[in-house]
């Protein structure tokens, strides 16, 4: 399934990071990792999902943190976040600006799904440390 991208630098920003930068198996074994509707819509699903989502994730993993495979995990984790301005600053080099006397942060985009293979049970510190970084 082809994915669309906003930008093309974003695709070959997680074709790196997930398949060595094959974007051909980005969009075969990485489709079910994205979602690119409003970020709002994702997480009013996410809200009713959540509960089912955390008994899959704590049954799959055993209840330990997917991430350091050593403290028990009780927070389901976005591999890939619901919405992130990362990429925005760190490859179109934007930065905060003033609106009216107000500083405005930088815009984000929606990329990350609900589906249960976007999410990792963790612990509290790894989610932190995660935060929304990819």
């Amino acid at each position: 399934m082809p994915l669309h991208f906003k930008y093309k630098a974003d695709k070959k920003y997680f074709a790196d990071k997930l398949t060595g930068g094959d974007e051909k198996l980005l969009g075969s074994k990485y489709c079910d990792y994205f979602d690119f509707r409003s970020s709002a819509i994702k997480r009013q699903e996410y809200n009713l999902l959540k509960p089912k989502l955390l008994q899959i994730l704590l049954k799959r993993s055993g209840g330990i943190c997917e991430i350091c495979k050593i403290t028990k995990g009780q927070q389901i984790d976005h591999i890939i976040p619901v919405a992130s301005n990362q990429l925005s600053k760190s490859l179109r080099k934007m930065r905060p600006m003033m609106q009216n006397g107000k500083l405005k942060k930088v815009p984000s985009e929606s990329y990350g799904s609900n589906h249960i293979k976007n999410l990792q049970l963790a612990c509290q510190k790894c989610n932190r440390k995660k935060w929304y970084k990819f």
